[in-house]
């Protein structure tokens, strides 16, 4: 702690660099699972047990389905509800608010349940050309009962409902009749997914067997439990994708800067080492002192990160333009995996200089000047 003091410009200058790339990774890593953790959600929590897609298919957006299928797979035994949906993601340049999603869904759907009216009309009494949408998209818009909004250009749209949803994104989303959305994006009679629950959820083999025969059905169709249809999506691995590299340049520099900053503190303590080794210090004594004062940096470092970065993106939730878009709660293992980073990038940066420390001689570090 001493050494770290004496050169108080250069320690804290480290301590920043760690802080703004362990923030980097919290932040990074904690979007991507919030955005993961808010699909499975959006499923689970309606007790969705499968999800129907297109075989082989990376976005379901644009995937196609006769929507007739629906009773095909409300034939089959075991199955509970079968809900048919049209989804689509737009943005609404006039008011700066973007990735909004639009969902068509029947009137009679079980996916409704879940949702709050908390003013207005349900989906199931709205007519044609009238939307519902969600509570946090309502006040981005400054939109209430009554007024329009042009879902595409040139289609304007009354709102009729205003609910709140468990879902951060469905919160930001528009709702209509699933028919009405058809016809928006010309196509009438396709869907591009069906959620299905099972009669007796508790039952894994019973929904495994049912998965095999909607995947048997012949029409392409692929049926996954909710949390793998999840993990299988583009948006996903994208996400993850760009955490790992988010972490993996990170962990790079850091090192880079940690090994830079420690090989000049060894440097310039050569005949206090050479003075320590002496008196009977083990190397094992000196490579010891090296590390910890590197992982006192990281670490340290790594703890203003973390928090700067956990605000970060509650901030980011809050934002106008974001706050659909983004869950503001990090999950705790993320800011663990920064920790864990942040020791590694001490642990690698440290360990040369700590190794040249002790390999030094005591009557040639004490000839040094």
């Amino acid at each position: 702690m001493r050494n770290l003091s004496r050169r108080p410009a250069r320690s804290l200058v480290t301590a920043v660099g760690v802080a703004l790339a362990v923030g980097a990774v919290v932040a990074v890593t904690g979007i991507a699972e919030g955005f993961r953790r808010s699909f499975v959600a959006m499923y689970q929590q309606r007790g969705v047990d499968l999800v129907v897609s297109r075989a082989g298919s990376v976005q379901s957006m644009t995937s196609a389905f006769d929507q007739s299928w629906a009773a095909e797979i409300a034939a089959l035994d075991g199955v509970g509800d079968v809900a048919p949906q049209l989804s689509d993601v737009i943005s609404l340049d006039q008011f700066d608010v973007y990735g909004v999603l639009v969902q068509g869904w029947q009137k009679d759907s079980f996916l409704l349940d879940a949702l709050k009216l908390v003013e207005g009309k349900s989906l199931a009494e709205t007519g044609p050309r009238s939307i519902m949408i969600g509570a946090v998209l309502a006040k981005n818009l400054g939109k209430g009962i009554g007024d329009s909004v042009e879902v595409v250009e040139e289609e304007p749209y009354r709102i009729v409902g205003i609910f709140e949803s468990f879902n951060v994104y469905e919160n930001n989303s528009i709702l209509m009749r699933l028919d009405e959305l058809q016809r928006l994006m010309d196509r009438p009679g396709q869907v591009n997914g069906f959620t299905v629950r099972v009669r007796d959820a508790t039952d894994r083999r019973a929904i495994a067997r049912l998965q095999t025969r909607i995947d048997n059905l012949g029409h392409g169709l692929s049926a996954l439990p909710a949390e793998d249809y999840v993990e299988s999506t583009q948006q996903i691995a994208l996400a993850r994708s760009m955490a790992m590299l988010m972490s993996s340049v990170v962990l790079v520099l850091g090192v880079i800067g940690m090994f830079n900053t420690m090989i000049m503190s060894v440097l310039e303590r050569t005949r206090e080492i050479g003075v320590l080794r002496a008196v009977g210090w083990r190397k094992t004594r000196i490579v010891g002192m090296v590390l910890l004062e590197a992982e006192v940096l990281s670490v340290g470092g790594a703890a203003v990160g973390s928090l700067a970065a956990v605000g970060l993106v509650w901030g980011l939730a809050h934002l106008r333009q974001t706050n659909g878009l983004i869950d503001g709660r990090t999950a705790p293992w993320v800011v663990l995996l920064g920790m864990a980073v942040a020791m590694l990038v001490g642990l690698l940066g440290g360990l040369y200089p700590a190794y040249r420390g002790a390999r030094m001689l005591p009557t040639e570090a004490l000839r040094h000047e």
